[in-house]
C-alpha cells in the first residue's frame, strides 16, 4: 500500500523578547537580509517554512510582493553564500510573488504578522540531513522605491527568537543604510537568533512512495548489484537513504550506484540535478 507521511513540526526556534531585525528587497531588488542558522534531528523532507515578525504601520499586506527564501550550507559560522553572488548554489532557493499558491501572508495581530511558504509547491522534495548546520535566508519583497531610516515603519521586521546555534547574522550588498562596507558582507547581527519554524516529514518509510515528473528513471529495478540512474540532465549528486532516513555510504561511478553490499529491502535513492531534487525508492534483490 501506499501512503503519505505525516508533515510534523521538525524545527522550532520561539520568540525571545520584542526586539526584531528589519529584512527586505525592495522594487529594484536591492535588499537588507537577515540569516540564521538551524539543524535537523532527523533527515526531513521539507515542506512549509513560516516566518514570524511585526511591521509598525501595520498595512503590510498592501506592501508585500512576494517573498524569497535561501538555504545555505555552513562556512566556518556564517552561510557558505549570499543571494547576490551567483557563484555559489543555494541548497535551496525560493523566489515567488504574492500570487503564488505557495506564498501566505497572515496578520496574527496588530502589527504582528506571519510569512509562510508551501515548499513542496515549490520543490518537490527538499531533502535536509541530520545533524547538518544550515543557514536560512529570508527576505521579503517590498513595494518601496527606496529604503532608509525614514521609512523602515513600513517594512518588515523579524522578531529574535530564542538562540540554538550562532547569532543571527545580517547582509546588504549594496550597502541600502549607507552603514559602511561592513554591512556588504556576512557579519553578526548582535542578537541571538529569530524566530522561525519548519515542518516536513521524516518518516521516509517503505510504504511512502515520492512521486516526481523529473523524467529520471533507474534500472534494473529491482536490483541485485548495480543500478544505473538515466536522465537528460546533468547529475551533480547523488545520495542513499534507508527507510529509516539514515545515509548509507555509497559507491557512484559514471551515474551507476554500487548496491551489492546491501541487505534486502527498500532504499530511497535521492537525486539532485541542475533542474532541482528528485527521490527514486529502489528494492535491493
Amino acid at each position: 500500500m501506499i501512503c503519505k507521511s505525516q508533515t510534523n513540526l521538525i524545527f522550532q526556534q520561539n520568540k525571545l523578547g520584542n526586539a526584531a531585525m528589519n529584512t527586505t528587497a525592495i522594487s529594484d531588488g536591492q535588499f537588507v537580509a537577515i540569516a540564521d542558522d538551524f539543524t535537523l534531528n532527523q533527515t526531513s523532507n521539507v515542506t512549509k517554512i513560516s516566518i514570524q515578525g511585526t511591521q509598525i504601520s501595520n498595512n503590510l499586506q498592501s506592501r508585500s510582493t512576494g517573498l524569497m527564501i535561501y538555504i545555505y550550507n555552513d562556512d566556518n559560522g556564517k552561510p557558505n553564500g549570499n543571494p547576490s553572488d551567483l557563484s555559489v548554489m543555494p541548497v535551496a532557493k525560493i523566489d515567488i510573488s504574492n500570487t503564488s499558491p505557495a506564498y501566505h501572508l497572515v496578520q496574527t495581530s496588530f502589527q504582528n504578522y506571519t510569512y509562510s511558504v508551501d515548499v513542496n509547491q515549490i520543490i518537490s522534495n527538499l531533502i535536509l540531513q541530520a545533524g547538518v548546520k544550515y543557514w536560512l535566508v529570508f527576505i521579503p519583497k517590498n513595494n518601496l522605491q527606496t529604503l532608509s531610516v525614514n521609512n523602515l515603519q513600513d517594512t518588515f521586521f523579524w522578531w529574535t527568537g530564542i538562540h540554538s546555534g550562532s547569532y543571527a547574522m545580517s547582509i546588504s550588498p549594496t550597502n541600502l543604510y549607507g552603514s559602511g562596507n561592513g554591512v556588504i558582507t556576512w557579519f553578526d547581527a548582535t542578537y541571538d537568533g529569530v524566530t522561525f519554524t519548519i515542518e516536513g516529514t521524516n518518516n521516509l518509510g517503505i510504504n511512502e512512495e515520492i512521486f516526481d515528473s523529473s523524467g529520471i528513471t533507474i534500472s534494473p529495478n529491482p536490483a541485485i548489484d548495480k543500478v544505473k540512474i538515466l536522465t537528460e540532465h546533468k547529475i551533480k549528486k547523488i545520495l542513499l537513504y534507508d527507510k529509516l532516513g539514515r545515509t548509507i555510504k555509497s559507491n557512484v561511478i559514471n551515474n551507476i550506484l554500487d548496491v551489492s553490499h546491501l541487505q534486502t529491502g527498500h532504499y530511497f535513492i535521492q537525486i539532485t540535478t541542475e533542474k532541482g531534487q528528485t527521490i527514486k525508492k529502489i528494492v535491493k534483490k
